[in-house]
């Protein structure tokens, strides 16, 4: 028996199937490669920004810290010089009122009266 052209025609028809579904299976897997890649490209852009913005909380959290002790220092200082300027008001009142009561001492040293 020899083969018909019916047969080889179909055996043609199906080499041509099977050319066409490796060419799309490749094409596929071409397609899918790329996706891999974008979404690998995408997590490390991820990452990239979470390491970013970890950063970014760490140093906003040391500008807090030293403006919080920048505004504790300054409330220090200002507590400290109003302590100053009550203590020395305080002098200034009693030197008035020695000056008011007769001055107190004797005029000695060089500037006298």
């Amino acid at each position: 028996m020899s083969p018909s052209p019916a047969d080889f025609s179909e055996i043609t028809e199906l080499l041509e199937t099977k050319k066409l579904y490796e060419e799309t299976e490749e094409r596929h897997r071409m397609k899918l490669a790329e996706k891999d890649e974008q979404i690998q490209a995408l997590e490390n852009e991820i990452a990239e920004l979470r390491s970013k913005r970890t950063e970014e909380s760490d140093t906003m959290e040391q500008w807090r810290s030293k403006v919080e002790n920048a505004q504790s220092e300054i409330n220090r200082v200002r507590e400290e010089s109003q302590q100053k300027i009550n203590v020395l008001n305080e002098r200034i009142r009693e030197l008035n009122q020695q000056i008011k009561n007769g001055g107190g001492k004797a005029a000695s040293g060089f500037f006298k009266r």
